[in-house]
């Protein structure tokens, strides 16, 4: 039976865990499910009515696609499943921006029809506006996924083997020449302090004595470190990769 372990982490949009008992064949699907097949709301349509800016209209919307906003699936669907398949209330949410310069134009400036669907990060800077300079947009938000464009994509997600670390020998260059400062030596011997931390480049091996330190990955058990962009949180995104795993498996299923 598959394990997890929670790491600590310095943020509430990052997430790191030890996956035991399982294959990197499973670690990897479950990485490109998170990144590629959760649906998240992005800016897919930029209305520019006024913009004498520095900047060209095209620059402009893809800067206002690339900004994350905060995801409910409850209430909306894929435009592409919706009835009215044209854009509607139910699969699409409408941002608007009117400002005139001098100023710093931010995310937070976006203004939604739907409370719940705003961006993600406040501070996001768009466009200087200088005096006499003005842009007024209305953008179309719509669900999406990352396999379509990268500003439907909800997070960074690796793995990595899990560390595993023989000490034969007393090698004390292993401590100075360690990046992660996984060893320590004391009482004239060389022990393991963070073996978590380790990941696995082998730094170590190459400045000790031949046979002084074995270091390898498990091959059942994994560290993934997940990095949300504020669309959906960590764990969230986890379970709608399994979600998202799982559908496909059962769609494999039905055409067998």
């Amino acid at each position: 039976m598959m394990k997890i372990k929670y790491l600590k982490t310095d943020s509430p949009l990052r997430l790191k865990f030890i996956l035991s008992n399982s294959y990197f064949e499973f670690a990897n699907s479950l990485r490109r499910a998170m990144i590629a097949e959760v649906p998240v709301m992005a800016i897919e349509e930029v209305n520019i009515s006024a913009n004498n800016s520095a900047l060209y209209d095209e620059v402009i919307a893809l800067r206002f696609g690339l900004i994350p906003l905060k995801t409910d699936l409850k209430n909306y669907n894929l435009r592409s499943k919706c009835k009215c398949r044209k854009g509607c209330p139910k699969c699409t949410v409408k941002l608007t921006l009117d400002k005139t310069g001098p100023c710093t134009v931010y995310s937070s400036d976006l203004k939604s029809s739907d409370h719940k669907v705003v961006p993600a990060i406040n501070d996001l800077p768009v466009i200087k506006l200088f005096e006499n300079q003005s842009i007024k947009i209305e953008a179309i938000a719509e669900l999406g996924f990352g396999k379509e464009h990268a500003k439907w994509t909800p997070c960074a997600a690796t793995y990595r083997y899990y560390p595993q670390i023989n000490v034969l020998k007393n090698c004390l260059k292993a401590v100075s020449v360690c990046p992660k400062k996984v060893f320590e030596f004391k009482n004239r011997k060389l022990l393991i302090k963070d073996l978590d931390a380790c990941d696995l480049c082998l730094a170590c091996v190459e400045a000790c004595p031949k046979d002084a330190l074995r270091v390898k990955g498990d091959d059942s058990k994994f560290i993934f470190s997940i990095e949300s962009w504020g669309q959906h949180n960590p764990k969230a995104l986890v379970k709608l990769g399994l979600q998202a795993l799982k559908a496909k498996v059962d769609e494999f299923s039905k055409a067998l």
